[in-house]
């Protein structure tokens, strides 16, 4: 019993020992010094960054330090007459420990000119639904420049319910704030931002739809990477028909090799023998991504059938494969007379 009640008294003793540690911390004279010569300076003190970067790294661990450097931190981005290098290094630090008890200093700062988008990048941030719903409400009463940075940070969170909106600002706002949100629809996984994304490609103006179909190309991408196969694949396979440039059709084709995975090896062999040297060049290119024999042989089988170039790439990618299949294919054309395919047979 009575070890039991001396190791209850221990634990007792450390919890209010870190307690004491943790509130004495925050009033280091060199961190309180650090903060004071970052309000007073440029803010480029290497030393200054050092000594703050270090308190704001060791106030993750500790809720209370955490709670008073966010304090100093927000001190510094909203004090007058602070330097703007101080206070983007503020927000850079800020951005480490803001969660959504810090929603209310960033609409605080929403409200300066100069603290605007380091507010927009410390709400992007934050997962928490008030920090999506600050930032579509600053859309109504931003322009120009400070717009642009509200929708990066939409894009940045990466929140479906932010898609009508951007697909709104990508019809109705100028060239460049069309282009920011054209972007931050292509980060935005799943249907509702490729489906916006397809509409921009037939309404918005001419020149703007060269840029809304690439971001529809990395926004099918974008899908892929967070699992959503079957919205990658659709996109994918849209960008294939033929009334689309060849420099288009080559990127979907790479997505739907990389969507397809093991079972790429017919979309593969099509590309191969398309007659289409740009479909030819990244099917040969991506061969060596699908494993197995039957894989190879299928990639030989249709070797005869592309240009030199084409076939040395296709050589190269057998040869990373290193499927014995393919040596028969690899010696014969090591003995080719058009250089290209016999260099590519060597390597």
């Amino acid at each position: 019993m009575r070890s039991v009640c001396s190791f209850v008294t221990c634990i007792l003793f450390l919890a209010i020992f870190a307690d004491a540690t943790a509130q004495r911390e925050p009033t280091d004279p060199g961190v309180v010094q650090a903060f004071s010569q970052l309000k007073a300076s440029s803010g480029r003190s290497k030393s200054t960054q050092d000594t703050i970067s270090n308190f704001v790294d060791e106030a993750r661990k500790t809720y209370r330090v955490r709670l008073d450097a966010e304090s100093r931190l927000v001190d510094v981005i909203e004090s007058q007459g602070v330097s703007r290098a101080s206070k983007v290094f503020a927000g850079n630090q800020l951005y480490k420990l803001c969660d959504e008890d810090t929603i209310p200093a960033f609409e605080r700062m929403l409200g300066q000119s100069d603290t605007f988008d380091i507010a927009c990048r410390g709400l992007a941030r934050i997962r928490h639904p008030r920090a999506q719903k600050t930032l579509l409400e600053a859309v109504s009463t931003s322009r120009g420049d400070k717009l642009i940075c509200v929708v990066e940070a939409l894009g940045d969170r990466r929140d479906k319910s932010a898609v009508p909106v951007l697909r709104q600002i990508a019809d109705e706002a100028d060239v460049p704030t069309t282009k920011a949100a054209l972007t931050a629809l292509s980060k935005i996984p799943g249907r509702e931002a490729v489906e916006a994304l397809d509409w921009c490609r037939s309404n918005l103006t001419r020149p703007m739809r060269p840029f809304a179909t690439d971001a529809y190309v990395d926004a099918a991408f974008t899908s892929l990477k967070y699992n959503d196969r079957e919205t990658a694949i659709d996109a994918f396979e849209a960008l294939m028909i033929d009334f689309e440039p060849a420099d288009i059709k080559a990127r979907g084709l790479r997505g739907l090799i990389q969507a397809y995975g093991e079972d790429a090896v017919p979309t593969i062999v099509e590309a191969l023998t398309s007659g289409i040297p740009e479909l030819e060049a990244v099917a040969a290119e991506d061969a060596k991504l699908v494993p197995g024999r039957k894989a190879t042989e299928a990639f030989i089988k249709a070797y005869a059938g592309l240009q030199p170039d084409n076939q040395a790439v296709l050589l190269h990618a057998l040869g990373v494969r290193r499927d014995e299949a393919a040596l028969d294919t690899l010696v014969l054309a090591a003995q080719s007379r058009i250089p290209v395919v016999r260099l590519a047979a060597i390597e």
